[in-house]
């Protein structure tokens, strides 16, 4: 009698904090595993160097190879979510809207209604690499000199989801960045990261953008009130010059706890009973800290400068 195999399915944070959704991550997951397996992965990865490598959009680009047939039921099946058809139906078409994946109708046999689905990788490496992931991973057979990473310069291979993956595996995918902020702060990162780089019209976030986002959201204010509060920041900046503008989060968190502060003097002076989320006995220790974290004098001020 043959032994029955695990099925796995796995759910990586990075792509929870991309799509904003555990089940759409577990399904972009297991899309990127079948896109390893099809007859003609060479040439979609071959594909997707070039459409990463011209910088050209899934719209402009054409999509020949690493399409998937695969039905939402199997998908379903596979990933143990147990869905009806039309949910993972509904979970791969936000997928589409959102640029991680294309879908198709069998373009040889019109009467074949399967669905088929080709993974966006060169999508999942940008948005990943904008907000300061690891994308070695996901990179593949890509060239890696397009995407460099401060912290490692190792490649590897995307974790397969398979039915006969190991134990080891298991334990090695749910330690992952065991170290790490939990799910929830990096969620508030991804939201932060995502609205600056809008507004300020930038590509990819610095070392010094991310030590001030992680700062303010040491914190523990409330996620709507930073967003918030940076949409007022941006709404509100005053140019110097011709061309002044914003040119790191530093400003922005400045502008952040400035308004922390005096929301606390506000509040133990009387006038005002708003709690603003955990100022209580803060006050001038939010400057101390984050000028202690930036271990650069001056660097973070009251006085809001924009030239960081």
């Amino acid at each position: 009698m043959q032994k029955k195999v695990w099925k796995v399915a796995v759910v990586r944070e990075e792509l929870v904090v991309i799509t904003g959704n555990y089940i759409k991550a577990i399904l972009l997951n297991q899309l990127i595993y079948w896109s390893k397996r099809v007859k003609d992965s060479n040439l979609y990865f071959l594909e997707e160097k070039k459409r990463m490598q011209l910088e050209r959009d899934s719209d402009d680009s054409p999509l020949s190879y690493g399409w998937i047939y695969k039905k939402a039921e199997e998908l379903s099946e596979e990933t143990m979510l147990n869905l009806n058809e039309k949910t993972i139906r509904t979970y791969l078409k936000e997928l589409d809207d959102m640029g991680y994946i294309a879908q198709r109708r069998n373009p040889k046999y019109k009467w074949d209604r399967t669905i088929q689905y080709r993974v966006n990788l060169t999508k999942v490496i940008e948005d990943l690499n904008r907000i300061g992931y690891h994308i070695e991973e996901y990179i593949m057979l890509l060239p890696s000199g397009n995407f460099s990473n401060s912290n490692d310069n190792n490649s590897g291979a995307i974790p397969e989801i398979t039915s006969e993956t190991t134990s080891e595996t298991i334990s090695n995918t749910s330690s992952e960045k065991e170290d790490g902020p939990d799910l929830n702060k990096n969620l508030s990162f991804a939201k932060i990261s995502k609205l600056y780089l809008e507004l300020s019209n930038r590509n990819k976030l610095t070392v010094n953008d991310r030590t001030a986002i992680e700062a303010v959201l040491e914190q523990s204010y409330p996620i709507n009130e930073i967003l918030d509060l940076t949409k007022e920041c941006f709404a509100g900046f005053k140019q110097k010059y011709s061309g002044d503008k914003i040119k790191s989060f530093q400003y922005v968190a400045n502008y952040i706890f400035n308004n922390a502060k005096t929301e606390q003097e506000e509040f133990q002076n009387g006038r005002n009973s708003i709690n603003y989320g955990k100022l209580e006995n803060k006050g001038e220790s939010i400057f101390n800290k984050v000028t202690e974290r930036a271990g650069i004098d001056g660097g973070w001020t009251r006085n809001l400068e924009c030239d960081f």
